[in-house]
């Protein structure tokens, strides 16, 4: 895969991805060992569930589970090997997520314990009362589940919701299905590497909180729509920066192979940027979902991706909001109290990518104005301050 100047083989991705399964591996042997007699052990698409990752997460933290072990590898059982009754617990609207199986809804208050019994392949017993499954819903041809439930991290971020997840997921489902199709027909190559790590996308709508990913949920990609109409230039931004975080960290996870001090420790140590909060494999991160973002709005622009002007014209402006940051963030950490050789290469190829996308557009973007301008780019906001260059 290439994206800008940096470049890494596929393989790299699969090697992440089973040392990221065999990471699970062991902390399913230390807590639970019977479950791996009871699962493919070779099959690591098993041990890179997301909600995997934020069980462990939640039991080395000591905090409550939000979901059970059983809730969670139940359905990667054989239909012959499966226990008949299991413990799960509800999310915080009182829906029962069980992993490539769908959803039960309780239609009690939420985050509680259950006792599950299987009546058939469509039905649950629980309480001695029949409910339905819902299916699970997909997106590009079954490549992407679409998370139609709250995860525990949402609550652990304490999201406030504009409205129920579903509507967000239903409202957004065209245009970013429309966007992973043009991913795969536009760019073949950076596609692969989004469906070799992302597997599923959590659609919000939120104004307390910023689209995101995390290590602790590896292998999801969650969107905001921010209380906003977006657009699919907003889909084709924000999937290739979520999932450009996932990509990284199937890349990174061992980051004492690029980063010298501790993952955690704040670039502000070495940067002396007093308002900066992120610490140095946060901010690694940037570096390359900059050079994701750039690239596929690049390729957009330069493709004509889109036949609506404005459309055209958000993309370039999305473009040039980044550059900056991406700059800045290039003068912070182009340090060798921080990079390791590994590190400097990658920098090196980020670097490179900058500078030939910036003698590419500088003249285009250089006069915008993005002093409205939050977090989150907003096309609107922008279109008010350069009435004048848009003229």
């Amino acid at each position: 895969m290439k994206v800008l100047e940096f470049e890494v083989a596929h393989e790299a991705f699969e090697t992440g991805k089973q040392e990221l399964a065999d990471i699970i591996k062991s902390w399913i042997w230390g807590h639970e060992p019977e479950w791996l007699e009871r699962l493919n052990f070779e099959d690591d698409h098993i041990f890179t569930e997301p909600s995997l990752f934020y069980f462990f997460r939640t039991l080395t933290l000591g905090k409550p589970a939000a979901m059970t072990l059983a809730q969670i590898l139940w359905g990667y059982h054989d239909d012959a090997n499966r226990p008949a009754r299991i413990e799960a617990i509800s999310d915080a609207d009182g829906l029962i997520y069980l992993p490539q199986v769908g959803y039960i809804h309780t239609h009690l208050p939420g985050l509680q314990s259950f006792d599950l019994q299987w009546v058939d392949e469509k039905t649950i017993e629980i309480n001695g009362k029949a409910h339905p499954v819902q299916g699970l819903r997909c997106s590009q041809d079954g490549n992407f589940l679409l998370l139609d439930y709250k995860p525990g991290i949402y609550t652990e971020k304490a999201i406030q919701f504009l409205e129920p997840i579903a509507d967000s997921t239903q409202a957004a489902e065209p245009q970013l299905e429309l966007v992973l199709k043009l991913l795969a027909h536009k760019m073949p190559d950076f596609y692969a590497a989004v469906k070799a790590s992302t597997r599923e996308y959590g659609i919000f709508n939120s104004t307390n909180f910023e689209s995101f990913t995390a290590l602790h949920h590896f292998g999801s990609a969650f969107l905001n729509l921010a209380g906003q109409k977006q657009s699919e230039v907003f889909f084709l931004d924000d999937v290739a920066h979520q999932s450009g975080h996932v990509m990284y960290y199937t890349l990174t996870h061992n980051f004492a192979k690029f980063l010298k001090p501790n993952r955690y420790t704040l670039l502000r140590d070495f940067s002396n940027v007093t308002h900066d909060d992120r610490s140095v494999y946060g901010a690694f991160h940037g570096l390359f979902t900059y050079t994701t973002i750039l690239h596929t709005l690049h390729k957009s622009i330069q493709e004509r991706w889109f036949d609506d002007p404005a459309l055209e014209q958000e993309a370039l402006a999305r473009l040039g909001f980044y550059f900056g940051k991406f700059e800045l963030d290039l003068s912070y950490q182009g340090d060798s109290r921080v990079l390791t050789d590994e590190g400097w290469r990658y920098y090196d190829m980020f670097y490179a990518g900058f500078g030939r996308l910036k003698r590419e557009y500088q003249h285009l973007v250089r006069s915008l104005d993005y002093s409205n301008q939050d977090y989150n780019f907003n096309f609107d906001k922008f279109q008010k301050a350069n009435q004048l260059q848009l003229a």
